[in-house]
């Protein structure tokens, strides 16, 4: 994934420790002026049956305070994006990072506000689709051009 930031044009740096917090950072990206976010690849183990982890949450919600524009990109987005063709599936990948980077707002995290958790979890679900959906679209439109 660093790769594929740093083709484009992006200043990457993997397995950052912030020193404020002390958390273990995926990477770090200079998205321009100074503008720093922190891209975190979360797996598997930060999830429960569909939702993060408590562990997951704290960090998201103490380095969104400490101000750190946060980007998560959960698994099952990225392995959406597997393809048979190499070069295909690195279109999507590289279409899905320039739409991530481009729309994800301060991480607002669900569980701060239980009362509309229930709420936004199918929202947020939409909006991987639909994410998705636009990256495979934009591939796919290239590929015919």
């Amino acid at each position: 994934m660093a790769d594929a930031l740093v083709s484009l044009g992006l200043s990457v740096q993997e397995d950052v420790l912030h020193d404020e917090s002390g958390y273990s950072l995926d990477m770090v990206v200079d998205s321009g002026g100074g503008k720093l976010l922190a891209l975190q690849v979360d797996g598997s183990y930060r999830f429960v049956n569909g939702e993060p982890t408590g562990a997951t949450l704290l960090k998201r919600r103490q380095l969104t305070h400490l101000g750190l524009r946060l980007v998560s990109v959960p698994y099952w987005e990225w392995n959406a994006l597997k393809h048979n063709d190499e070069d295909i599936q690195s279109r999507q990948r590289l279409e899905y990072l320039r739409v991530k980077l481009e729309i994800a707002p301060r991480h607002v995290e669900a569980a701060q506000y239980r009362w509309w958790a229930p709420t936004i979890r199918p929202v947020c679900v939409g909006l991987s689709l639909v994410v998705i959906l636009v990256v495979v679209a934009r591939v796919w439109r290239a590929s015919r051009a």
